[in-house]
């Protein structure tokens, strides 16, 4: 009986060290959703500032978020964009602008899938598209 106490007191242990340093900022957070099964994103109208925060992420494969200035409705020019994010479901996901936004800017978060290399380079990580060939993104502005 007293192995069997011992035991679980060593998995509870792990556990709380687990919960305690293995949820860093930006980090998986488990989730009711588990795996992603399909590409998602939603990004909340926000503070001005140096970063933005991406409400939630859900990513079939691995990619990463790309923060891009909005054109008449089109995501044109890139902001910011996120390190390398393995595949699964992220909540408050925080992204790193190049410069701070302003009140009134409006932004696309996009999410951009990776050729393999878990370096971002616009010109080989496409964005992701939806079944109607749309860009998977979230609008949102600057307040």
């Amino acid at each position: 009986m007293r192995k069997k106490q011992i035991i679980i007191f060593i998995v509870l242990i792990a556990f709380v060290t687990l919960i305690i340093f293995g949820v860093q900022r930006g980090a998986k957070l488990p989730s009711s959703e588990g795996l992603a099964v399909e590409n998602t994103i939603i990004a909340s109208d926000q503070l001005a500032g140096k970063m933005v925060s991406v409400d939630t992420v859900e990513l079939v494969v691995g990619g990463f978020i790309v923060i891009h200035e909005d054109n008449f409705g089109f995501p044109i020019d890139i902001l910011g964009v996120s390190d390398y994010i393995e595949s699964g479901v992220y909540h408050n996901f925080p992204v790193s602008l190049q410069e701070k936004s302003s009140i009134g800017d409006k932004m696309f978060a996009v999410i951009h899938e990776d050729n393999g290399d878990r370096l971002f380079d616009p010109e080989f990580d496409f964005s992701v598209m939806d079944e109607n060939k749309k860009n998977v993104m979230s609008a949102f502005i600057i307040e």
